[in-house]
């Protein structure tokens, strides 16, 4: 029995891991390839370090309200090395016509936990603070159907409020526009709240009143609060490490590139392969099939060769999935080529510490769509988010970019992106010296974008793929870290289940 993995970044290293985990575990004999295109392993998870600093290339934490991600640290013996930020620890802020504005706590998650710091704030006008006490006067809607987060923000919080706060907060978690993406793909925990206590001021104030802080591990023990966020002090690249290193077993090939899969009917005993079929060892027939006949699938890689599968976990982005799918599954590679992309580029500074004037209290801001044409969108104040991030002596940040001039900013040179970076510290952080470290990220088509009707989108694909062949990933159900964990493992689980 021979099973193939398409795809290194956490996703298909956590199928990889539990499926190993899964037959070690029953005596299952069992192949598992993993194949990935690029020369490492990780995917978005990039880590690079630099003398007195830690620079996250993709994301920089993972949300605790979602359990896959932390439980699979404990699992790994990372427990130790979590780190955690409070919801509260810190101020959050938006970048508002030209100043920085407090947002009051709880009103980026949808409500305030204290109303008078939101008739204390300068983010919002008098008539926008009272549209937003009105929220939970506001009807439900109660068809369950689709709409954008932009939609949603409005109808429930008031213009405003939507606006400078919930709509920069949650498009910028998916690296996207609020007036595209679907609030049931991205937060359906917002529309369930909406669905069952009739506003999102009731919902969160139950949530908030149930919450229990986790177990064990920096930073996490019971008597107050979890944490909203919680990362590895050494860097979330050691899940990745820790991943191939327990996924006993599991042969990794990288710089491998699958171009294509297609169904072939089992060979009757002693017949020859497919032709170009290269098999490492026996394999029994997979299982379904056009007619209920038995079906293995072969693979083909850019170098021109092509091996034979039973079943198959395809944890790579819609684009390559759509590629490789189109002989086996045509209506879902269709399906997976109407998703869209999104490309992501930041720039790390870190700066001497006793250079910078600037308090930096704060997780960093996020611009308002009135500022959004200036071309940092918001930043992360890393050192002062995450403190094991950068030694005392050093003040570092990461500036999430935006278009500049009209251009792109994949399409802009290390350069350009670094000097417009400054500018914006300078401007409005006051920040005119010289950084010590730079660094640019880039991420080409990386992020898939939720756009409304995603989740029938993802349905269909699901249905259309044939048996034998499972899809999980940030294409799907959740980009982030948690969800990405979640759909990986789940998809072993169920190969496992067919073995």
């Amino acid at each position: 029995m021979r099973v193939a993995i398409i795809g290194g970044g956490i996703t298909g290293l956590s199928a990889a891991y539990q499926l190993a985990k899964r037959c070690r575990e029953s005596g299952t004999a069992v192949e598992i390839v993993l194949y990935e295109s690029a020369g490492r392993l990780g995917g978005k998870v990039l880590t690079r370090r630099e003398p007195g600093v830690i620079m996250e290339g993709g994301p920089d934490s993972f949300l605790v309200r979602k359990p896959w991600m932390r439980e699979l640290c404990v699992e790994l013996g990372l427990e130790e090395s979590l780190v955690s930020f409070y919801e509260g620890s810190l101020p959050t802020l938006m970048r508002f016509r030209g100043k920085l504005r407090t947002v009051p706590p709880g009103l980026a998650a949808g409500a305030p936990s204290r109303w008078g710091a939101v008739f204390a704030s300068d983010l919002l006008s008098w008539r926008g603070k009272l549209r937003l006490a009105a929220e939970r006067f506001v009807p439900p809607r109660r068809d369950g159907a689709d709409e954008t987060i932009a939609q949603f923000a409005r109808r429930r919080l008031g213009r405003e409020a939507a606006e400078r706060a919930l709509e920069p907060m949650l498009a910028g978690i998916y690296g996207g526009e609020a007036e595209r993406l679907s609030i049931l793909a991205t937060f359906p925990a917002l529309a369930e709240m909406e669905r069952l206590y009739g506003s999102l001021w009731a919902g969160v104030r139950k949530a908030r009143a149930s919450r229990t802080r986790p177990q064990g591990g920096n930073g996490a023990h019971a008597g107050g609060p979890p944490p909203a966020f919680q990362t590895l002090v050494q860097g979330l690249d050691a899940v990745v490490d820790a991943l191939v290193r327990k996924a006993e077993g599991v042969r990794f090939e990288l710089g491998r590139e699958v171009t294509g899969c297609e169904p072939v009917p089992a060979a009757r005993e002693g017949a020859p392969a497919a032709p170009g079929i290269r098999e490492d060892g026996a394999a029994s027939p997979g299982i379904g099939g056009a007619g209920g006949k038995p079906v293995r699938y072969a693979l083909a890689f850019s170098d021109g060769t092509a091996e034979l599968f039973d079943r198959i976990i395809v944890a790579a982005p819609a684009p390559a999935a759509a590629k490789i799918l189109a002989g086996a599954a045509p209506e879902a590679a269709a399906e997976l080529r109407a998703i869209p992309y999104a490309s992501s580029v930041s720039v790390y500074l870190a700066f001497r510490k006793e250079e910078v004037r600037h308090p930096l209290r704060g997780s960093g801001y996020l611009s308002v769509a009135e500022s959004r044409d200036n071309p940092v969108r918001g930043t992360t104040w890393v050192s002062s988010k995450w403190p094991h991030c950068a030694d005392p002596d050093k003040v570092l940040v990461r500036c999430h970019m935006g278009k500049i001039g009209g251009l792109p900013p994949i399409e802009c040179d290390d350069d350009l992106l670094i000097r417009e970076a400054r500018e914006e510290l300078r401007r409005v952080l006051g920040i005119d010296a010289e950084p010590v470290i730079t660094h640019v990220f880039r991420w080409r088509e990386a992020f898939p974008q939720y756009l409304v009707g995603h989740l029938h989108r993802v349905a269909a694909i699901e249905r259309a793929l044939p048996p034998g062949i499972w899809m999980a990933g940030a294409a799907l159900r959740g980009l982030g870290l948690p969800d990405c964990v979640r759909q990986g493992r789940a998809a072993a689980d169920q190969v496992f289940e067919t073995l």
